[in-house]
């Protein structure tokens, strides 16, 4: 087991969500049928050094290319042919006339504009996570010690052409630090332990979840990794220690396993009416971890 934070990064301590109990008031006065409704727009409420410090080894860094530059946003999950077809239509017109394209589409929704009570511009950079996550790996009392971070992505990052701008983030982070598929191919492809990574001196493992041939050498894609899946929280079984009737550990397979606790008003994680799954409360974390 390894523990991870859900959208590790979309954090309050970094100014995410940092006006949801303003957003909560103005929609109690919008209709009191909402008075009990609240809006949570963050994940987590520490930053990531602290969620380092408190265990967690992987870390979900939402990423996407937000007002000119690779940011930590939270979107992607929605998309409109309408809206996108607006979108390519004026940037054939600027094409035309030597105007720069226009970056962006209905999948940016949620970071430009902004639903993460943050201003569009307030929301940090890629590289300024990248940084924190090096800083905390590079001491001395964390020498032993292996991050696993996954890029919660979109495709459009290739379409934007920046997929090498990102490339170049992770390798003026960690560089040789890196474990990478070209490491595993030239073990044979016989995955070594964390502590031989760590040996061998890989501090850092980086998986996306979008395939793109700019990052191969780089980053592992999930569909590539131990047959990924990501059942819900309440596929767990702490009695038996199966997820949806499977041992993890026998059927040699990743699943990533994570509760949202985001709230829009009556809207939950999903965008749909309704509570959310399960919350990864104490009691529940304390069975799962006996697994």
């Amino acid at each position: 087991q390894v523990l991870g934070g859900h959208n590790s990064a979309i954090a309050l301590a970094d100014g995410y969500g940092v006006l949801d109990g303003f957003w909560t008031k103005a929609l109690h006065l919008i209709d009191r049928k909402w008075e009990n409704e609240v809006v949570k727009t963050h994940n987590q409420l520490v930053s990531l050094t602290d969620q380092l410090r408190l265990g967690a080894r992987f870390l979900e860094l939402d990423v996407h290319w937000v007002a000119g530059e690779l940011r930590i946003a939270h979107c992607g999950g929605w998309s409109s042919a309408r809206v996108d077809g607006v979108v390519a239509r004026l940037n054939a017109w600027a094409a035309k006339v030597g105007l720069p394209q226009w970056r962006w589409d209905s999948e940016t929704v949620g970071c430009s504009p902004s639903l993460s009570s943050i201003p569009v511009r307030k929301q940090r950079s890629f590289r300024s996570a990248l940084e924190e996550v090096r800083q905390w790996a590079a001491q001395p009392e964390n020498s032993q010690e292996l991050v696993m971070l996954f890029l919660d992505d979109q495709a459009d990052l290739e379409t934007f052409g920046v997929t090498g701008a990102l490339r170049e983030e992770l390798l003026r982070a960690f560089g040789g630090g890196l474990f990478t598929p070209e490491d595993l191919a030239a073990a044979g492809g016989a995955w070594p332990t964390m502590q031989e990574m760590v040996d061998a001196g890989r501090r850092v493992l980086v998986m996306s979840g979008s395939a793109y041939p700019d990052l191969g050498p780089v980053v592992f894609h999930k569909a590539d990794i131990c047959g990924w899946q990501e059942p819900g929280l309440e596929a767990l079984d702490p009695e038996t220690c199966t997820i949806g009737g499977q041992a993890p550990g026998a059927a040699g397979r990743i699943f990533r396993m994570n509760a949202c606790e985001l709230r829009y008003g009556p809207l939950g994680c999903d965008g749909g009416p309704g509570p959310n799954g399960p919350p990864l409360d104490p009691g529940r974390l304390r069975r799962a971890a006996a697994c």
